[in-house]
């Protein structure tokens, strides 16, 4: 079903952002958002500490395209050529037509609308390109901002699982979101 899509890795476009393919050259955005605890205010994960811990996840990344199992994007303001966040469709289930939908931008780019423009994006791919049946996401209670983002796109919003995951000391409940195709 979604091997056309990994023959040739799409590139997406939104009116100010380029959708391009993670690369082993993305540590450094990788880094830039998982080591900064204002980024990760509402992500259960504890921050990096180390630019290491940043190539395992940019290696993770390539290894889903790889075995096409996910997408993962870097972000790229087109009038800059600056790298925004990352983000990916990922744990394709060929059995169910589903994936997840994952995204992180950092702090600067805030509340410009650019993360509305790429999600609603990757969301329009996954559905018309990849004929993905539903998408899901898992947010943080209390991220408002990617609750309008989704709700915005047509997400509906699904169960809480308490006490979901744990990071920095604590534990994160998860709210779940949904998009089914048509």
């Amino acid at each position: 079903m979604y091997e056309k899509v990994f023959a040739d890795f799409p590139l997406l476009k939104t009116s100010r952002v380029d959708l391009r393919a993670v690369c082993a050259d993305d540590v450094a955005i990788v880094y830039a958002f998982n080591g900064s605890l204002d980024a990760l205010r509402y992500v259960a994960r504890d921050p990096y500490t180390a630019l290491t811990e940043a190539e395992e996840k940019v290696q993770v990344f390539l290894e889903s395209i790889d075995k096409k199992t996910g997408l993962w994007w870097t972000f790229v303001l087109r009038q800059t050529g600056q790298s925004m966040g990352y983000g990916g469709l990922f744990d394709l289930d060929t059995d169910d037509g589903s994936a997840e939908i994952g995204y992180g931008l950092l702090p600067e780019f805030w509340g410009q609308g650019h993360i509305t423009e790429i999600v609603g994006e990757m969301v329009r791919f996954g559905l018309a390109e990849m004929e993905l049946s539903l998408i899901h996401a898992l947010v943080v209670p209390g991220n408002v901002a990617s609750e309008k983002v989704l709700l915005g796109h047509g997400f509906e919003r699904g169960e809480v699982f308490v006490d979901h995951s744990q990071a920095r000391g604590e534990s994160f409940d998860m709210g779940r979101f949904e998009k089914k195709r048509g």
